[in-house]
Order: C-alpha cells, then sequence, then structure tokens
C-alpha cells in the first residue's frame, strides 16, 4: 500500500518503528535525507543554544519541532530556524544550486556538528541576499563548524563576483 506522509500520525513516538514504516509502506525507495526529513517532523526535541544579549552570550532554547534540520539537500534558508545536528555537506553543481538565505534565516550549528558549503563558479557558499540576513549560533561547548567556500571570486558567505550585494550576517 501507500501511505500518504502528509497524514501519517504517531501514537507512541519510537524513530525505528516509524522508519521501518516508512521503508515498508513507501510505493516507492526513500532517500536517506526524506526518510530523516520525516523522521525529524514527528521528533523535532528543543534545542539549546546561545544568543547575543546586553552584552554576553546568554542560553536559550528552541521549542519543540520550530525549525528544520539542515540536509545534504538543502538549498535555501528562508524566514525561520535551521538546525544543523550532524556533519553535512552541500556542494553546488551547477547554476542556482548554491545555499541561498531569502528572509532572515536563523542558522544553530550544535556541538560537534558541522556544515561544509561550496558555490558554484563566481558563487558563494552561502548567498546571503541583498536586504536579507543569516544569523549564526552555537551551543555551549562551541564545538559546532560551519566551513564556507566560495568558488572563482566567490566569498565563503555573502556575494559572488564583480562585486555582488549582500545582505548581514551576524555570528553570535
Amino acid at each position: 500500500g501507500v501511505v500518504n506522509v502528509d497524514s501519517y500520525y504517531v501514537t507512541e513516538p519510537n524513530v525505528e518503528n516509524v522508519v521501518d514504516d516508512l521503508r515498508i509502506w513507501s510505493a516507492r525507495i526513500l532517500s536517506d535525507d526524506e526518510i530523516a526529513k520525516f523522521v525529524s517532523d514527528i521528533f523535532l526535541p528543543e534545542v539549546p543554544y546561545l544568543e547575543w544579549k546586553d552584552g554576553k552570550l546568554v542560553p536559550a532554547e528552541l521549542p519543540l519541532g520550530s525549525y528544520e534540520l539542515v540536509t545534504s539537500e538543502t538549498r535555501t534558508l528562508s524566514d525561520g530556524w535551521y538546525v544543523v545536528k550532524d556533519e553535512i555537506v552541500i556542494e553546488a553543481d551547477g547554476q542556482g544550486d548554491n545555499l541561498t538565505v531569502s528572509g532572515h534565516a536563523k542558522l544553530i550549528l550544535c556541538d560537534g556538528a558541522s556544515l561544509t558549503v561550496t558555490g558554484y563558479y563566481e558563487h558563494p557558499g552561502i548567498e546571503v541576499l541583498p536586504d536579507n540576513e543569516l544569523s549564526i549560533y552555537g551551543q555551549s561547548n562551541g564545538t559546532g563548524r560551519l566551513t564556507a567556500n566560495g568558488r572563482l571570486y566567490g566569498a565563503g558567505i555573502g556575494g559572488g563576483r564583480y562585486g555582488s550585494a549582500c545582505g548581514t550576517v551576524t555570528i553570535n
């Protein structure tokens, strides 16, 4: 049979059972990223992070389910919260395939996690479009890592070749 993922509900959450059910009930083979996204929609725990307030870093917490997990297939960060919990690599392999910020995106790098982003030819690794904003946060141990690489004249984070404008980047 086919399961409509949009109407799938879990009465007793158990990650292993949900992943097994998805593989069995799916009309096609789901990629690991598709399974991770579906499971994360059900099991998104609270995420602690540090933010800059009144001249110092203070603890804060994202509520249950109020963010999206960044995967290797993520290409747009728009208004809202995004969390990197694992080792994620995003490499643009064509025009328009960069990780792009549109709106005010807030990115949390969890302790022990890493995000490596490489832009396409003459583009930044993370393109922050003009009049948009990227805010980057960490956790208490400060071991989350972001590596952003531009290719041939592209910045790591910001704009591309020929002085293209970019929005605001804030690192907390």
